[in-house]
C-alpha cells in the first residue's frame, strides 16, 4: 500500500503566499493613502485629521486651520482662516459612513461648528465637508475617544 505524500509543506507555502500577498496589500494602501497627520494637541485625545482636499472647481485648497475636540459625543471643529479669526456663516456636514449624514451648527459662544455623534462607535473614520465663501475644504477624522 502506497502512502500520499504530506500535505503540510505545500500548506506551508500556501500560508507563506498569502502573507506576503497580504502585506503587500497593506504596504501599497498605506502608500496610497497619503497618512494621518495628528493634530497639535489632540494625539492623545485619538484624533487624526487626514490633508484636507480641495473641492473640484478649486485649484488649491483653502488655507483653513482645523482644530477638532471630541468629548463624549459632541465634535466641536473650530476652523479658522488665514487671518487666525474663526469663519463665521459657514456651512458643512459630517458623514458618517456613506449613509449617515450629519449638520454642522454653528455655536457663536465659541466660535466653533459642532454635530452631535451620539452612538458613534469608538474608532469610527467620518468625513467633514464644509464650504464657506464660495470655497470648499474636505477632511477625514478618526475618532478614537480616550478613556
Amino acid at each position: 500500500m502506497k502512502h500520499a505524500p504530506p500535505s503540510w509543506p505545500i500548506l506551508l507555502i500556501l500560508m507563506a503566499l498569502a502573507f506576503a500577498a497580504l502585506t503587500g496589500w497593506s504596504l501599497w494602501r498605506a502608500a496610497a493613502s497619503g497618512g494621518a497627520r495628528p493634530v497639535a494637541g489632540q494625539a492623545s485625545r485619538g484624533l487624526e485629521v487626514h490633508h484636507p482636499s480641495a473641492s473640484a472647481s478649486m485649484s488649491a485648497a483653502p488655507a483653513w486651520t482645523l482644530a477638532p475636540t471630541f468629548d463624549g459625543h459632541i465634535l466641536r471643529l473650530r476652523i479658522t482662516g488665514q487671518d487666525g479669526l474663526p469663519l463665521t456663516g459657514g456651512t458643512g456636514t459630517v458623514m458618517l459612513g456613506s449613509l449617515s449624514r450629519r449638520p454642522l451648527v454653528f455655536d457663536a459662544r465659541s466660535g466653533s461648528y459642532t454635530s452631535d455623534l451620539a452612538g458613534l462607535p469608538v474608532g469610527t473614520g467620518v468625513e467633514v465637508t464644509f464650504s464657506h465663501g464660495g470655497a470648499a475644504s474636505r477632511w477625514r477624522l478618526v475618532l478614537n475617544p480616550g478613556p
